[in-house]
């Protein structure tokens, strides 16, 4: 329960502070969703809601990269509704559309 609460905190801090740079649209069409109940569980839940399991992200446990089985040409806004329908199932932690980070060098 630990492990999770700190993930969870890690991935809140990491978005929160990049929320403004994703304001012009660096979004993918990839959803990290933490699941109960196993990769059973996270093969309906990708089905049911238009999306491709691809299975466990690095050695998260229970986090699972959602593909959106369709892409909506080159869209990179939010979709919401997306992550709104996934949030409210029960089986669901925590769910977050994934965004493109943009590089910034260090100097001096």
């Amino acid at each position: 329960m630990e492990q999770a609460l700190m993930l969870f905190t890690c991935v809140y801090v990491l978005l929160t502070s990049a929320e403004a740079s994703n304001m012009h649209g660096n979004y993918t069409p990839h959803w990290a969703v933490q699941i109960r109940g196993g990769p059973d569980v996270a093969n309906r839940l990708a089905a049911k809601h238009g999306f491709f399991n691809m299975g466990l992200i690095a050695n998260l446990e229970n986090v699972y990269d959602f593909k959106l089985a369709y892409e909506d040409g080159d869209k990179r806004e939010p979709m919401s509704e997306k992550t709104l329908a996934l949030s409210q199932e029960p089986e669901v932690g925590f769910v977050e559309q994934q965004y493109y980070r943009k590089m910034v060098p260090k100097t001096g």
